[in-house]
């Protein structure tokens, strides 16, 4: 059983909405792989305020690093084999952590380069 761990949020992996041309080669992928019995596909769904004002930054940001936890707690204790979909996937900040994590604590990793030029 081959049991991959998606870093990044969720919610593209749960609705279909065209967020770029990225966004639904990932969803896609990981949503084909799925279908296969002997693979599960696992992430955390999360929702930023829209915007760029101070409160709406200070909000995703908070939001950002609780998830972040969240993803390392599971990396570490359940081993999953994480997923990282190269270049967006280690823009932000808290995921190049996670990255180094994984690194560090030897934990399988898939990362997934592709054409960034959108």
């Amino acid at each position: 059983m081959i049991r991959l761990f998606a870093i990044f949020n969720g919610t593209i992996l749960n609705d279909d909405q065209n967020w770029s041309p990225t966004y639904t080669r990932i969803r896609f992928l990981l949503s084909g792989l799925a279908r296969y019995e002997d693979i599960t596909v696992g992430s955390i769904s999360f929702g930023l305020l829209p915007g760029k004002g101070i409160p709406a930054r200070i909000y995703s940001d908070a939001i950002k690093i609780a998830v972040a936890l969240r993803f390392a707690y599971r990396l570490i204790k359940d081993r999953l084999l994480a997923f990282f979909a190269y270049l967006h996937s280690l823009m932000m900040f808290q995921n190049r952590h996670l990255f180094r994590l994984c690194v560090i604590y030897r934990i399988p990793t898939v990362i997934d380069i592709h054409d960034t030029r959108e």
